[in-house]
């Protein structure tokens, strides 16, 4: 009994001996492994006897692989630089005359485009005209002066009687004289009338028109007559110069159409001093007329 007794504790001994040398072992493996800045001692206890334990299944757990969202590079932001509030510009004064050079220059700068003055010549004459924006003749546009003379392609006599039939002149007390033009603008060799406005004409006459009317005729009238291309014809408001033989200098009109002019003067047959003298002493020498040649014959017939 005591053998065994001293067997099983001998036995015990060895299993507890044992058992610490193989937990030492452990630690000092454990140790080697995981290396610890503070490592804490180990207290030496007595082994306690082993139990075995469960095996525990090795369940490792699947980490589904995370997936990598690309990052965008924040773009580089261009500093923003703060509007300066501008300087408030100083004004200078103006004065009136540079405001009227202003003007004038604008004015000339809006117009440049388009020709407003005219010269030509014709015969006996020398005729302006002064043509607004409006009429838009361009920098190449010219003005005529055609002088329709008597007696050649029949123009003037038709215009002439066209114009006697408006007045009512007959040619037995009354007449017409003057002269018919035909002015007009040419650009490039084509013909244009203006695209709107009026057309201010003056004539000047180098010999005064109308010269030599009979002391037997007085002028009646002046007028300036536009023949236009339906045959009709139109009184243009005009101002002439009349000289004091009822002769014309010059004349000045406005017209929006371009036809052919007539300045003429209408004048009338007046009696003078001499043919009324006549007329009242006519029928006094014939009665003593009459009357001698009665006493002639009773004379006669008396002798014999």
């Amino acid at each position: 009994m005591n053998f065994k007794r001293a067997a099983r504790k001998s036995l015990s001994s060895l299993l507890s001996a044992m058992m610490v040398i193989t937990q030492l072992s452990n630690n000092f493996t454990y140790a080697q492994e995981v290396p610890t800045e503070d490592p804490t001692p180990v207290v030496e206890t007595a082994p306690e006897p082993e139990v075995p334990a469960e095996p525990t299944p090795d369940v490792t757990e699947e980490i589904p692989p995370t997936e990598e969202t690309p990052t965008e590079t924040p773009a580089e932001e261009t500093p923003v630089e703060e509007p300066t509030e501008p300087a408030e510009p100083v004004e200078e004064e103006v004065t009136e005359e540079e405001k009227e050079k202003e003007t004038e220059e604008k004015k000339d700068e809006e117009e440049k485009n388009y020709k407003t003055s005219f010269t030509a010549e014709g015969y006996n004459v020398s005729v302006t005209a002064t043509a607004p924006k409006s009429a838009k003749f361009s920098e190449t546009t010219e003005m005529v002066v055609e002088y329709l003379a008597p007696g050649t392609t029949g123009e003037y006599e038709a215009y002439l009687s066209a114009a006697k039939n408006n007045l009512g002149i007959n040619d037995e007390t009354s007449f017409l004289y003057g002269d018919i033009y035909n002015i007009y603008f040419v650009d490039q060799g084509q013909r244009v009338t203006p695209e709107a406005g009026s057309v201010d004409f003056t004539m000047t006459f180098y010999t005064p028109t109308v010269q030599g009317i009979p002391a037997d005729q007085a002028v009646t009238g002046n007028y300036v007559y536009r023949f236009n291309n339906d045959g009709s014809i139109s009184s243009v408001k005009k101002t002439v110069n009349q000289q004091a033989d009822g002769s014309i200098s010059a004349a000045s009109f406005k017209t929006n159409q371009i036809n052919p002019i007539g300045v003429l003067t209408s004048v009338k047959v007046v009696e003078t001093e001499e043919e009324e003298k006549k007329e009242e002493e006519a029928p006094v020498e014939e009665q003593v007329e009459v009357e001698l040649e009665e006493q002639t014959l009773s004379t006669a017939a008396g002798s014999y």
